[in-house]
């Protein structure tokens, strides 16, 4: 799972796209097609998370506690710094993702 508490924004993100995918697709579609789109919308997205969060538990992995904590704080820092993360990841709104 994401660390962190990404999972619980997934979480969120899948009730909030299965909602939409169940109510607002034609009602002449099946169900079995409506979690089939559900899956490919939601998909990408499950798993670029999924090698982010494989990503950081192997670099845990790889160094000591204390290399470790010197990190996160270094990331913090660059994060501030040179803005190293999109804002699109913080503005991305499941709600307008088209059906």
């Amino acid at each position: 799972m994401p660390p962190q508490g990404q999972s619980v924004g997934l979480a969120f993100e899948d009730v909030v796209l299965l909602t939409r995918v169940l109510t607002e697709l034609p009602a002449e579609m099946a169900l079995e097609e409506r979690f089939v789109r559900w899956e490919e919308l939601r998909r990408p997205r499950v798993d670029a998370s999924h090698r982010q969060a494989a990503r950081i538990s192997e670099g845990v992995r790889e160094i000591s506690w204390w290399w470790n904590i010197i990190r996160e704080w270094m990331y913090w820092f660059f994060l501030g710094l040179f803005k190293m993360h999109s804002d699109d990841a913080f503005v991305y709104d499941v709600s307008t993702v088209p059906l």
